[in-house]
């Protein structure tokens, strides 16, 4: 019969005896200490109630069976760290997760975890019930009681394991179906919660009554069938708590806070929260059992079988006795020794072993590279040529493609400028804070109507432009005509970098029209490549150079790096040439600060016996740098093969030079970064096409033959498109690195790329040269 206070004996199915009735011997009585809840606010009081007395006790016993697995695991964890890098902080892994060994640990983490899984699951479940109940067993009691039941309790998790698996494979597989997600997931929600409802109290009560799963199934059935929505709620609620602690609170840190994803205070914030509400979501899932809810009576037929409620004779039969705490230790001790010891052990084991892990990731135990890395939205094709100027925040970058932008990177990248639309042809470079760009532009007369309206126009030509601060740069401070072109322009290119001495040099590069009506006259400008000195970027009278005939830069329709120009540290220049039609390389170098005879000397002669019109023309090119005592060096990608090279000049004309290939061979074309650091070593910015993987090449001496290789990056599916590399005063890598996709339209192919600053954190990437 039901006690005063609401707690029902309900043995099993049988209802209780009438009073007096003859022949029937009364039901033995549940012990004293074991009580049910009849009502919603005295059970959830008493989880509530639980879950702060017993926390520690539950966190014990489901942590420490389970120490082995949790330690052993967190090899796992860091695994992905030996290969990759860290952006912003997080860990880009490169590390094949399907290696043999790992695939092999983890089968082995599976087994062990299964194995142990019992005394964890089974021993919380045994000791949160109990409590719900109102006996007080030990940590120790919980583990004996959870042994005996092994098979239940393992039979319970694979169970449940398949259930799992097989709602989310319903629920792929539907997605995969053009299903929509969201109804998707509307229709297998319910149905997995209406199946676990009955699993999950199954567990508590198997083990309380000392049942095997099948019959625990059964019965679990017939406790709530009055009291279905009962059921369903506390174990919606037990799944519930364990959903917000996790994917709930990191939704909401990401959303309110300046946390990242993947960050390591997001993952130990997640994790702790999810231990704590862990015996929270237990308890609820338990509070089933201990529900003695009426149900529904309205609906009863009548002679049907009582509400089956827990049976508190069994429990008591099954339950471990309360033991009295021993004279100085208490009844939740799951470990024998002094206090001093025994809970720290325990604290590191409950907390510390679970964070192990993240921990060491964040501690980047396999030296990895460290880089910020922010998206560049100007650099949005492959037809551009770029400048870097490292800053103690970040670095100043220019774009030149169809307009020039400038950005200020510090490190999150923020355009500042963007200036009138250039065809083809444009260079820039950043300096000191400021910015010089060169633009070409053909005017038309105005007021002349038919062929006269495109007539030779004397404002026509080259431009010089500039700004002292590229902060406020959304108009040029000064602009001046540097080459008047009267003639329609073809195949331009053009650059411009000061010198030493406080000088410009500008170098443009244009081909005249090839037709007889095209001839302005004599002393008219007929194309060529040209370099102009300037004694300040208002470039009043600038020094003009023609350079030979022969020497040809630029390609049809296309722009890039195919005048690249350096300034030696103590006066001088050096100017590479690229033919984008044949495919060949030159060098122009000027040791002193007075030159107009320049050396020119040929790296490579032509690379094709045609005129080349491959998309990949605008990924031609060379990067020039000079060492501290005034020699040039030089870094290209050869248009046959796509090996990476660079050239080192024995001396500053580059008269004689060597030429080596530091990278294999590769399907894509992007012009390698070029950088010399603070002892003359040479590096090269590239990706290794054989690794899949956007390196930092270190040499090791002057002709490269020996080379340090720091991979940065994966490659993604995209072509990669945009290297650049400057290094800071620490040695410290500023990199654009940009990929895409090759789209083809009417008319041609665009090429559309996403590219990104990265800078790295240690001089040369903790690159060990």
């Amino acid at each position: 019969m039901d006690r005063p206070d609401g707690a029902g004996t309900a043995a099993q199915a049988h209802r209780e005896p009438e009073e007096d009735a003859p022949g029937q011997e009364e039901t033995a009585a549940p012990p004293a200490d074991l009580a049910l809840q009849k009502d919603w606010g005295p059970l959830f009081g008493r989880v509530l109630a639980t879950y702060v007395r017993r926390l520690w006790a539950l966190l014990v016993v489901a942590a420490l069976p389970a120490l082995p697995v949790t330690l052993l695991s967190q090899a796992l964890v860091v695994a992905p760290a030996r290969d990759g890098a860290y952006l912003n902080g997080l860990l880009e892994t490169a590390a094949d997760p399907l290696t043999p060994a790992l695939v092999a640990a983890a089968g082995v983490l599976a087994l062990l975890g299964l194995a142990l899984a019992p005394f964890a699951v089974g021993g919380s479940v045994l000791l949160g019930t109990a409590a719900l109940l109102g006996r007080r067993i030990s940590p120790r009691q919980a583990w004996r009681g959870a042994r005996v039941r092994y098979f239940t309790v393992l039979a319970w998790v694979l169970a449940l394991i398949a259930l799992v698996v097989l709602a989310a494979g319903l629920y792929l597989w539907a997605v995969a179906s053009d299903w929509p997600p969201v109804l998707t997931a509307f229709l297998i929600l319910p149905a997995l919660l209406l199946l676990l409802t009955p699993l999950t109290v199954s567990l508590p009560l198997a083990l309380v009554e000392g049942r095997g799963l099948l019959r625990a199934l059964v019965e679990a059935y017939r406790m709530a069938r009055y009291r279905v929505g009962v059921h369903l709620t506390l174990v919606g609620l037990s799944y519930g708590v364990s959903v917000a602690a996790g994917t709930g609170l990191e939704w909401a840190l990401l959303r309110w806070t300046d946390l990242v994803e993947g960050a390591p205070v997001l993952s130990a914030a997640t994790l702790l929260a999810g231990l704590v509400a862990a015996p929270l979501s237990l308890l609820l899932g338990c509070s089933a059992v201990v529900c003695a809810d009426p149900g529904n009576r309205e609906v009863r037929v009548p002679n049907q079988p009582d509400v089956r409620n827990l049976d508190l004779v069994r429990a008591g039969e099954h339950l471990p006795e309360a033991t009295a705490p021993e004279p100085g230790r208490s009844s939740d001790s799951a470990l024998s020794g002094p206090r001093l010891i025994v809970v720290p052990a325990l604290v590191l084991a409950v907390f510390g072993a679970p964070l192990l892990g993240p921990g060491l990731l964040a501690a980047n135990p396999f030296d990895l590279p460290q880089m910020d890395a922010h998206p560049l939205d100007s650099a949005d094709s492959d037809e551009m040529s770029v400048s870097l100027e490292p800053t103690q925040e970040g670095a100043l970058v220019g774009v030149a493609d169809a307009y020039t932008d400038l950005e200020v990177c510090d490190p999150r990248c923020r355009g500042t400028a963007e200036h009138e639309r250039s065809w083809k042809g444009g260079g820039v470079r950043v300096v000191d804070g400021g910015a010089l760009w060169t633009v070409w532009r053909e005017y038309e007369h105005e007021e002349a109507d038919g062929a006269d309206r495109n007539a030779p126009h004397p404002d026509s030509g080259l431009y010089l432009l500039s700004c002292a601060d590229i902060t406020d740069c959304e108009s040029p401070d000064q602009e001046t005509q540097v080459r008047p072109y009267s003639d329609s322009p073809f195949d331009v290119a053009s650059a411009v970098t000061p010198l030493a001495d406080g000088r410009l040099l500008v170098a443009s590069s244009v081909r005249a029209e090839d037709s007889p009506s095209s001839d302005t006259g004599a002393g008219q400008d007929r194309g060529g490549v040209r370099l102009h000195l300037c004694a300040d970027t208002a470039c009043a009278d600038p020094e003009a150079v023609q350079l030979p005939e022969e020497l040809r830069a630029g390609g049809f329709l296309v722009t890039g790096e195919f005048l690249a120009l350096a300034a030696a540290p103590d006066g001088g220049y050096a100017m590479a040439v690229t033919d984008t039609a044949r495919g060949s390389l030159s060098l122009v170098a000027c040791a002193e600060q007075a030159c107009t005879d320049p050396e020119i000397t040929q790296i490579h002669g032509e690379r094709f016996i045609g005129e080349h019109d491959s998309r990949l023309r605008t990924r031609f090119g060379a990067r020039v740098a000079f060492r501290s005592e005034g020699t040039p060096v030089l870094a290209y990608r050869d248009p046959q093969g796509g090996r990476a090279h660079l050239v080192d000049c024995h001396d500053a004309l580059c008269t004689e030079f060597s030429d080596s290939a530091v990278t294999g061979p590769g399907w894509a074309r992007p012009l390698p970064g070029l950088a010399v650091d603070s002892q003359d070593r040479a590096h090269l910015l590239t990706p290794n096409f054989a690794q899949e993987r956007l390196v930092l090449l270190s040499c090791a001496d002057r002709a490269c033959s020996q080379t340090s290789s720091t991979p940065l990056l994966e490659l993604e599916e995209g072509e990669p498109a945009l290297t650049a590399l400057a290094l800071d005063e620490r040695d410290r890598p500023h990199m654009l690195w940009g990929q895409g996709e090759a789209d083809a339209r009417m008319g041609g192919t665009v090429f559309e790329a996403q590219a990104q600053y990265l800078r790295c954190t240690e001089p040369l990437c903790g690159s060990q040269v």
